[in-house]
């Protein structure tokens, strides 16, 4: 799972930053990252019936869904489909970045709610 976060947040930083590598690169490394970072959080179970605990763990799952979109649809360009006009953020195909930060304020806001509601419950 760390090794998943860290693919990711490498292709992320370089990509915007420091694209030495050519373009494709990055757009596999985030989908590899995604890929094992998501697919760890997701076998991570519950088995209680706190409501609230399920609620996070959904939003944790949709979370792992929208980075795993997030790198599908960094590919999409180098592949010559998907192209949204009114969202083209300067010279750059950047139509990624609203999954990306969708699942990114959930992923935040379920790591700081899960933890207190599980020592709530114990």
């Amino acid at each position: 799972m760390n090794i998943g976060a860290l693919l990711m947040l490498f292709a992320l930083v370089a990509n915007l930053f420091f694209p030495v590598f050519p373009p494709l690169t990055y757009p596999l490394l985030f989908l590899a990252g995604a890929m094992g970072f998501g697919c760890m959080q997701m076998l991570q179970r519950y088995e209680g019936k706190n409501f609230v605990i399920r609620r996070l763990r959904r939003l944790q799952i949709l979370s792992d869904i929208m980075l795993i979109l997030t790198g599908f649809f960094m590919l999409l360009p180098h592949m010559g489909v998907f192209y949204i006009p009114y969202i083209h953020l300067g010279t750059a195909r950047n139509e990624w970045l609203i999954p990306l930060v969708i699942a990114a304020l959930l992923q935040l806001y379920t790591v700081f709610r899960l933890p207190n509601e599980l020592e709530k419950e114990q």
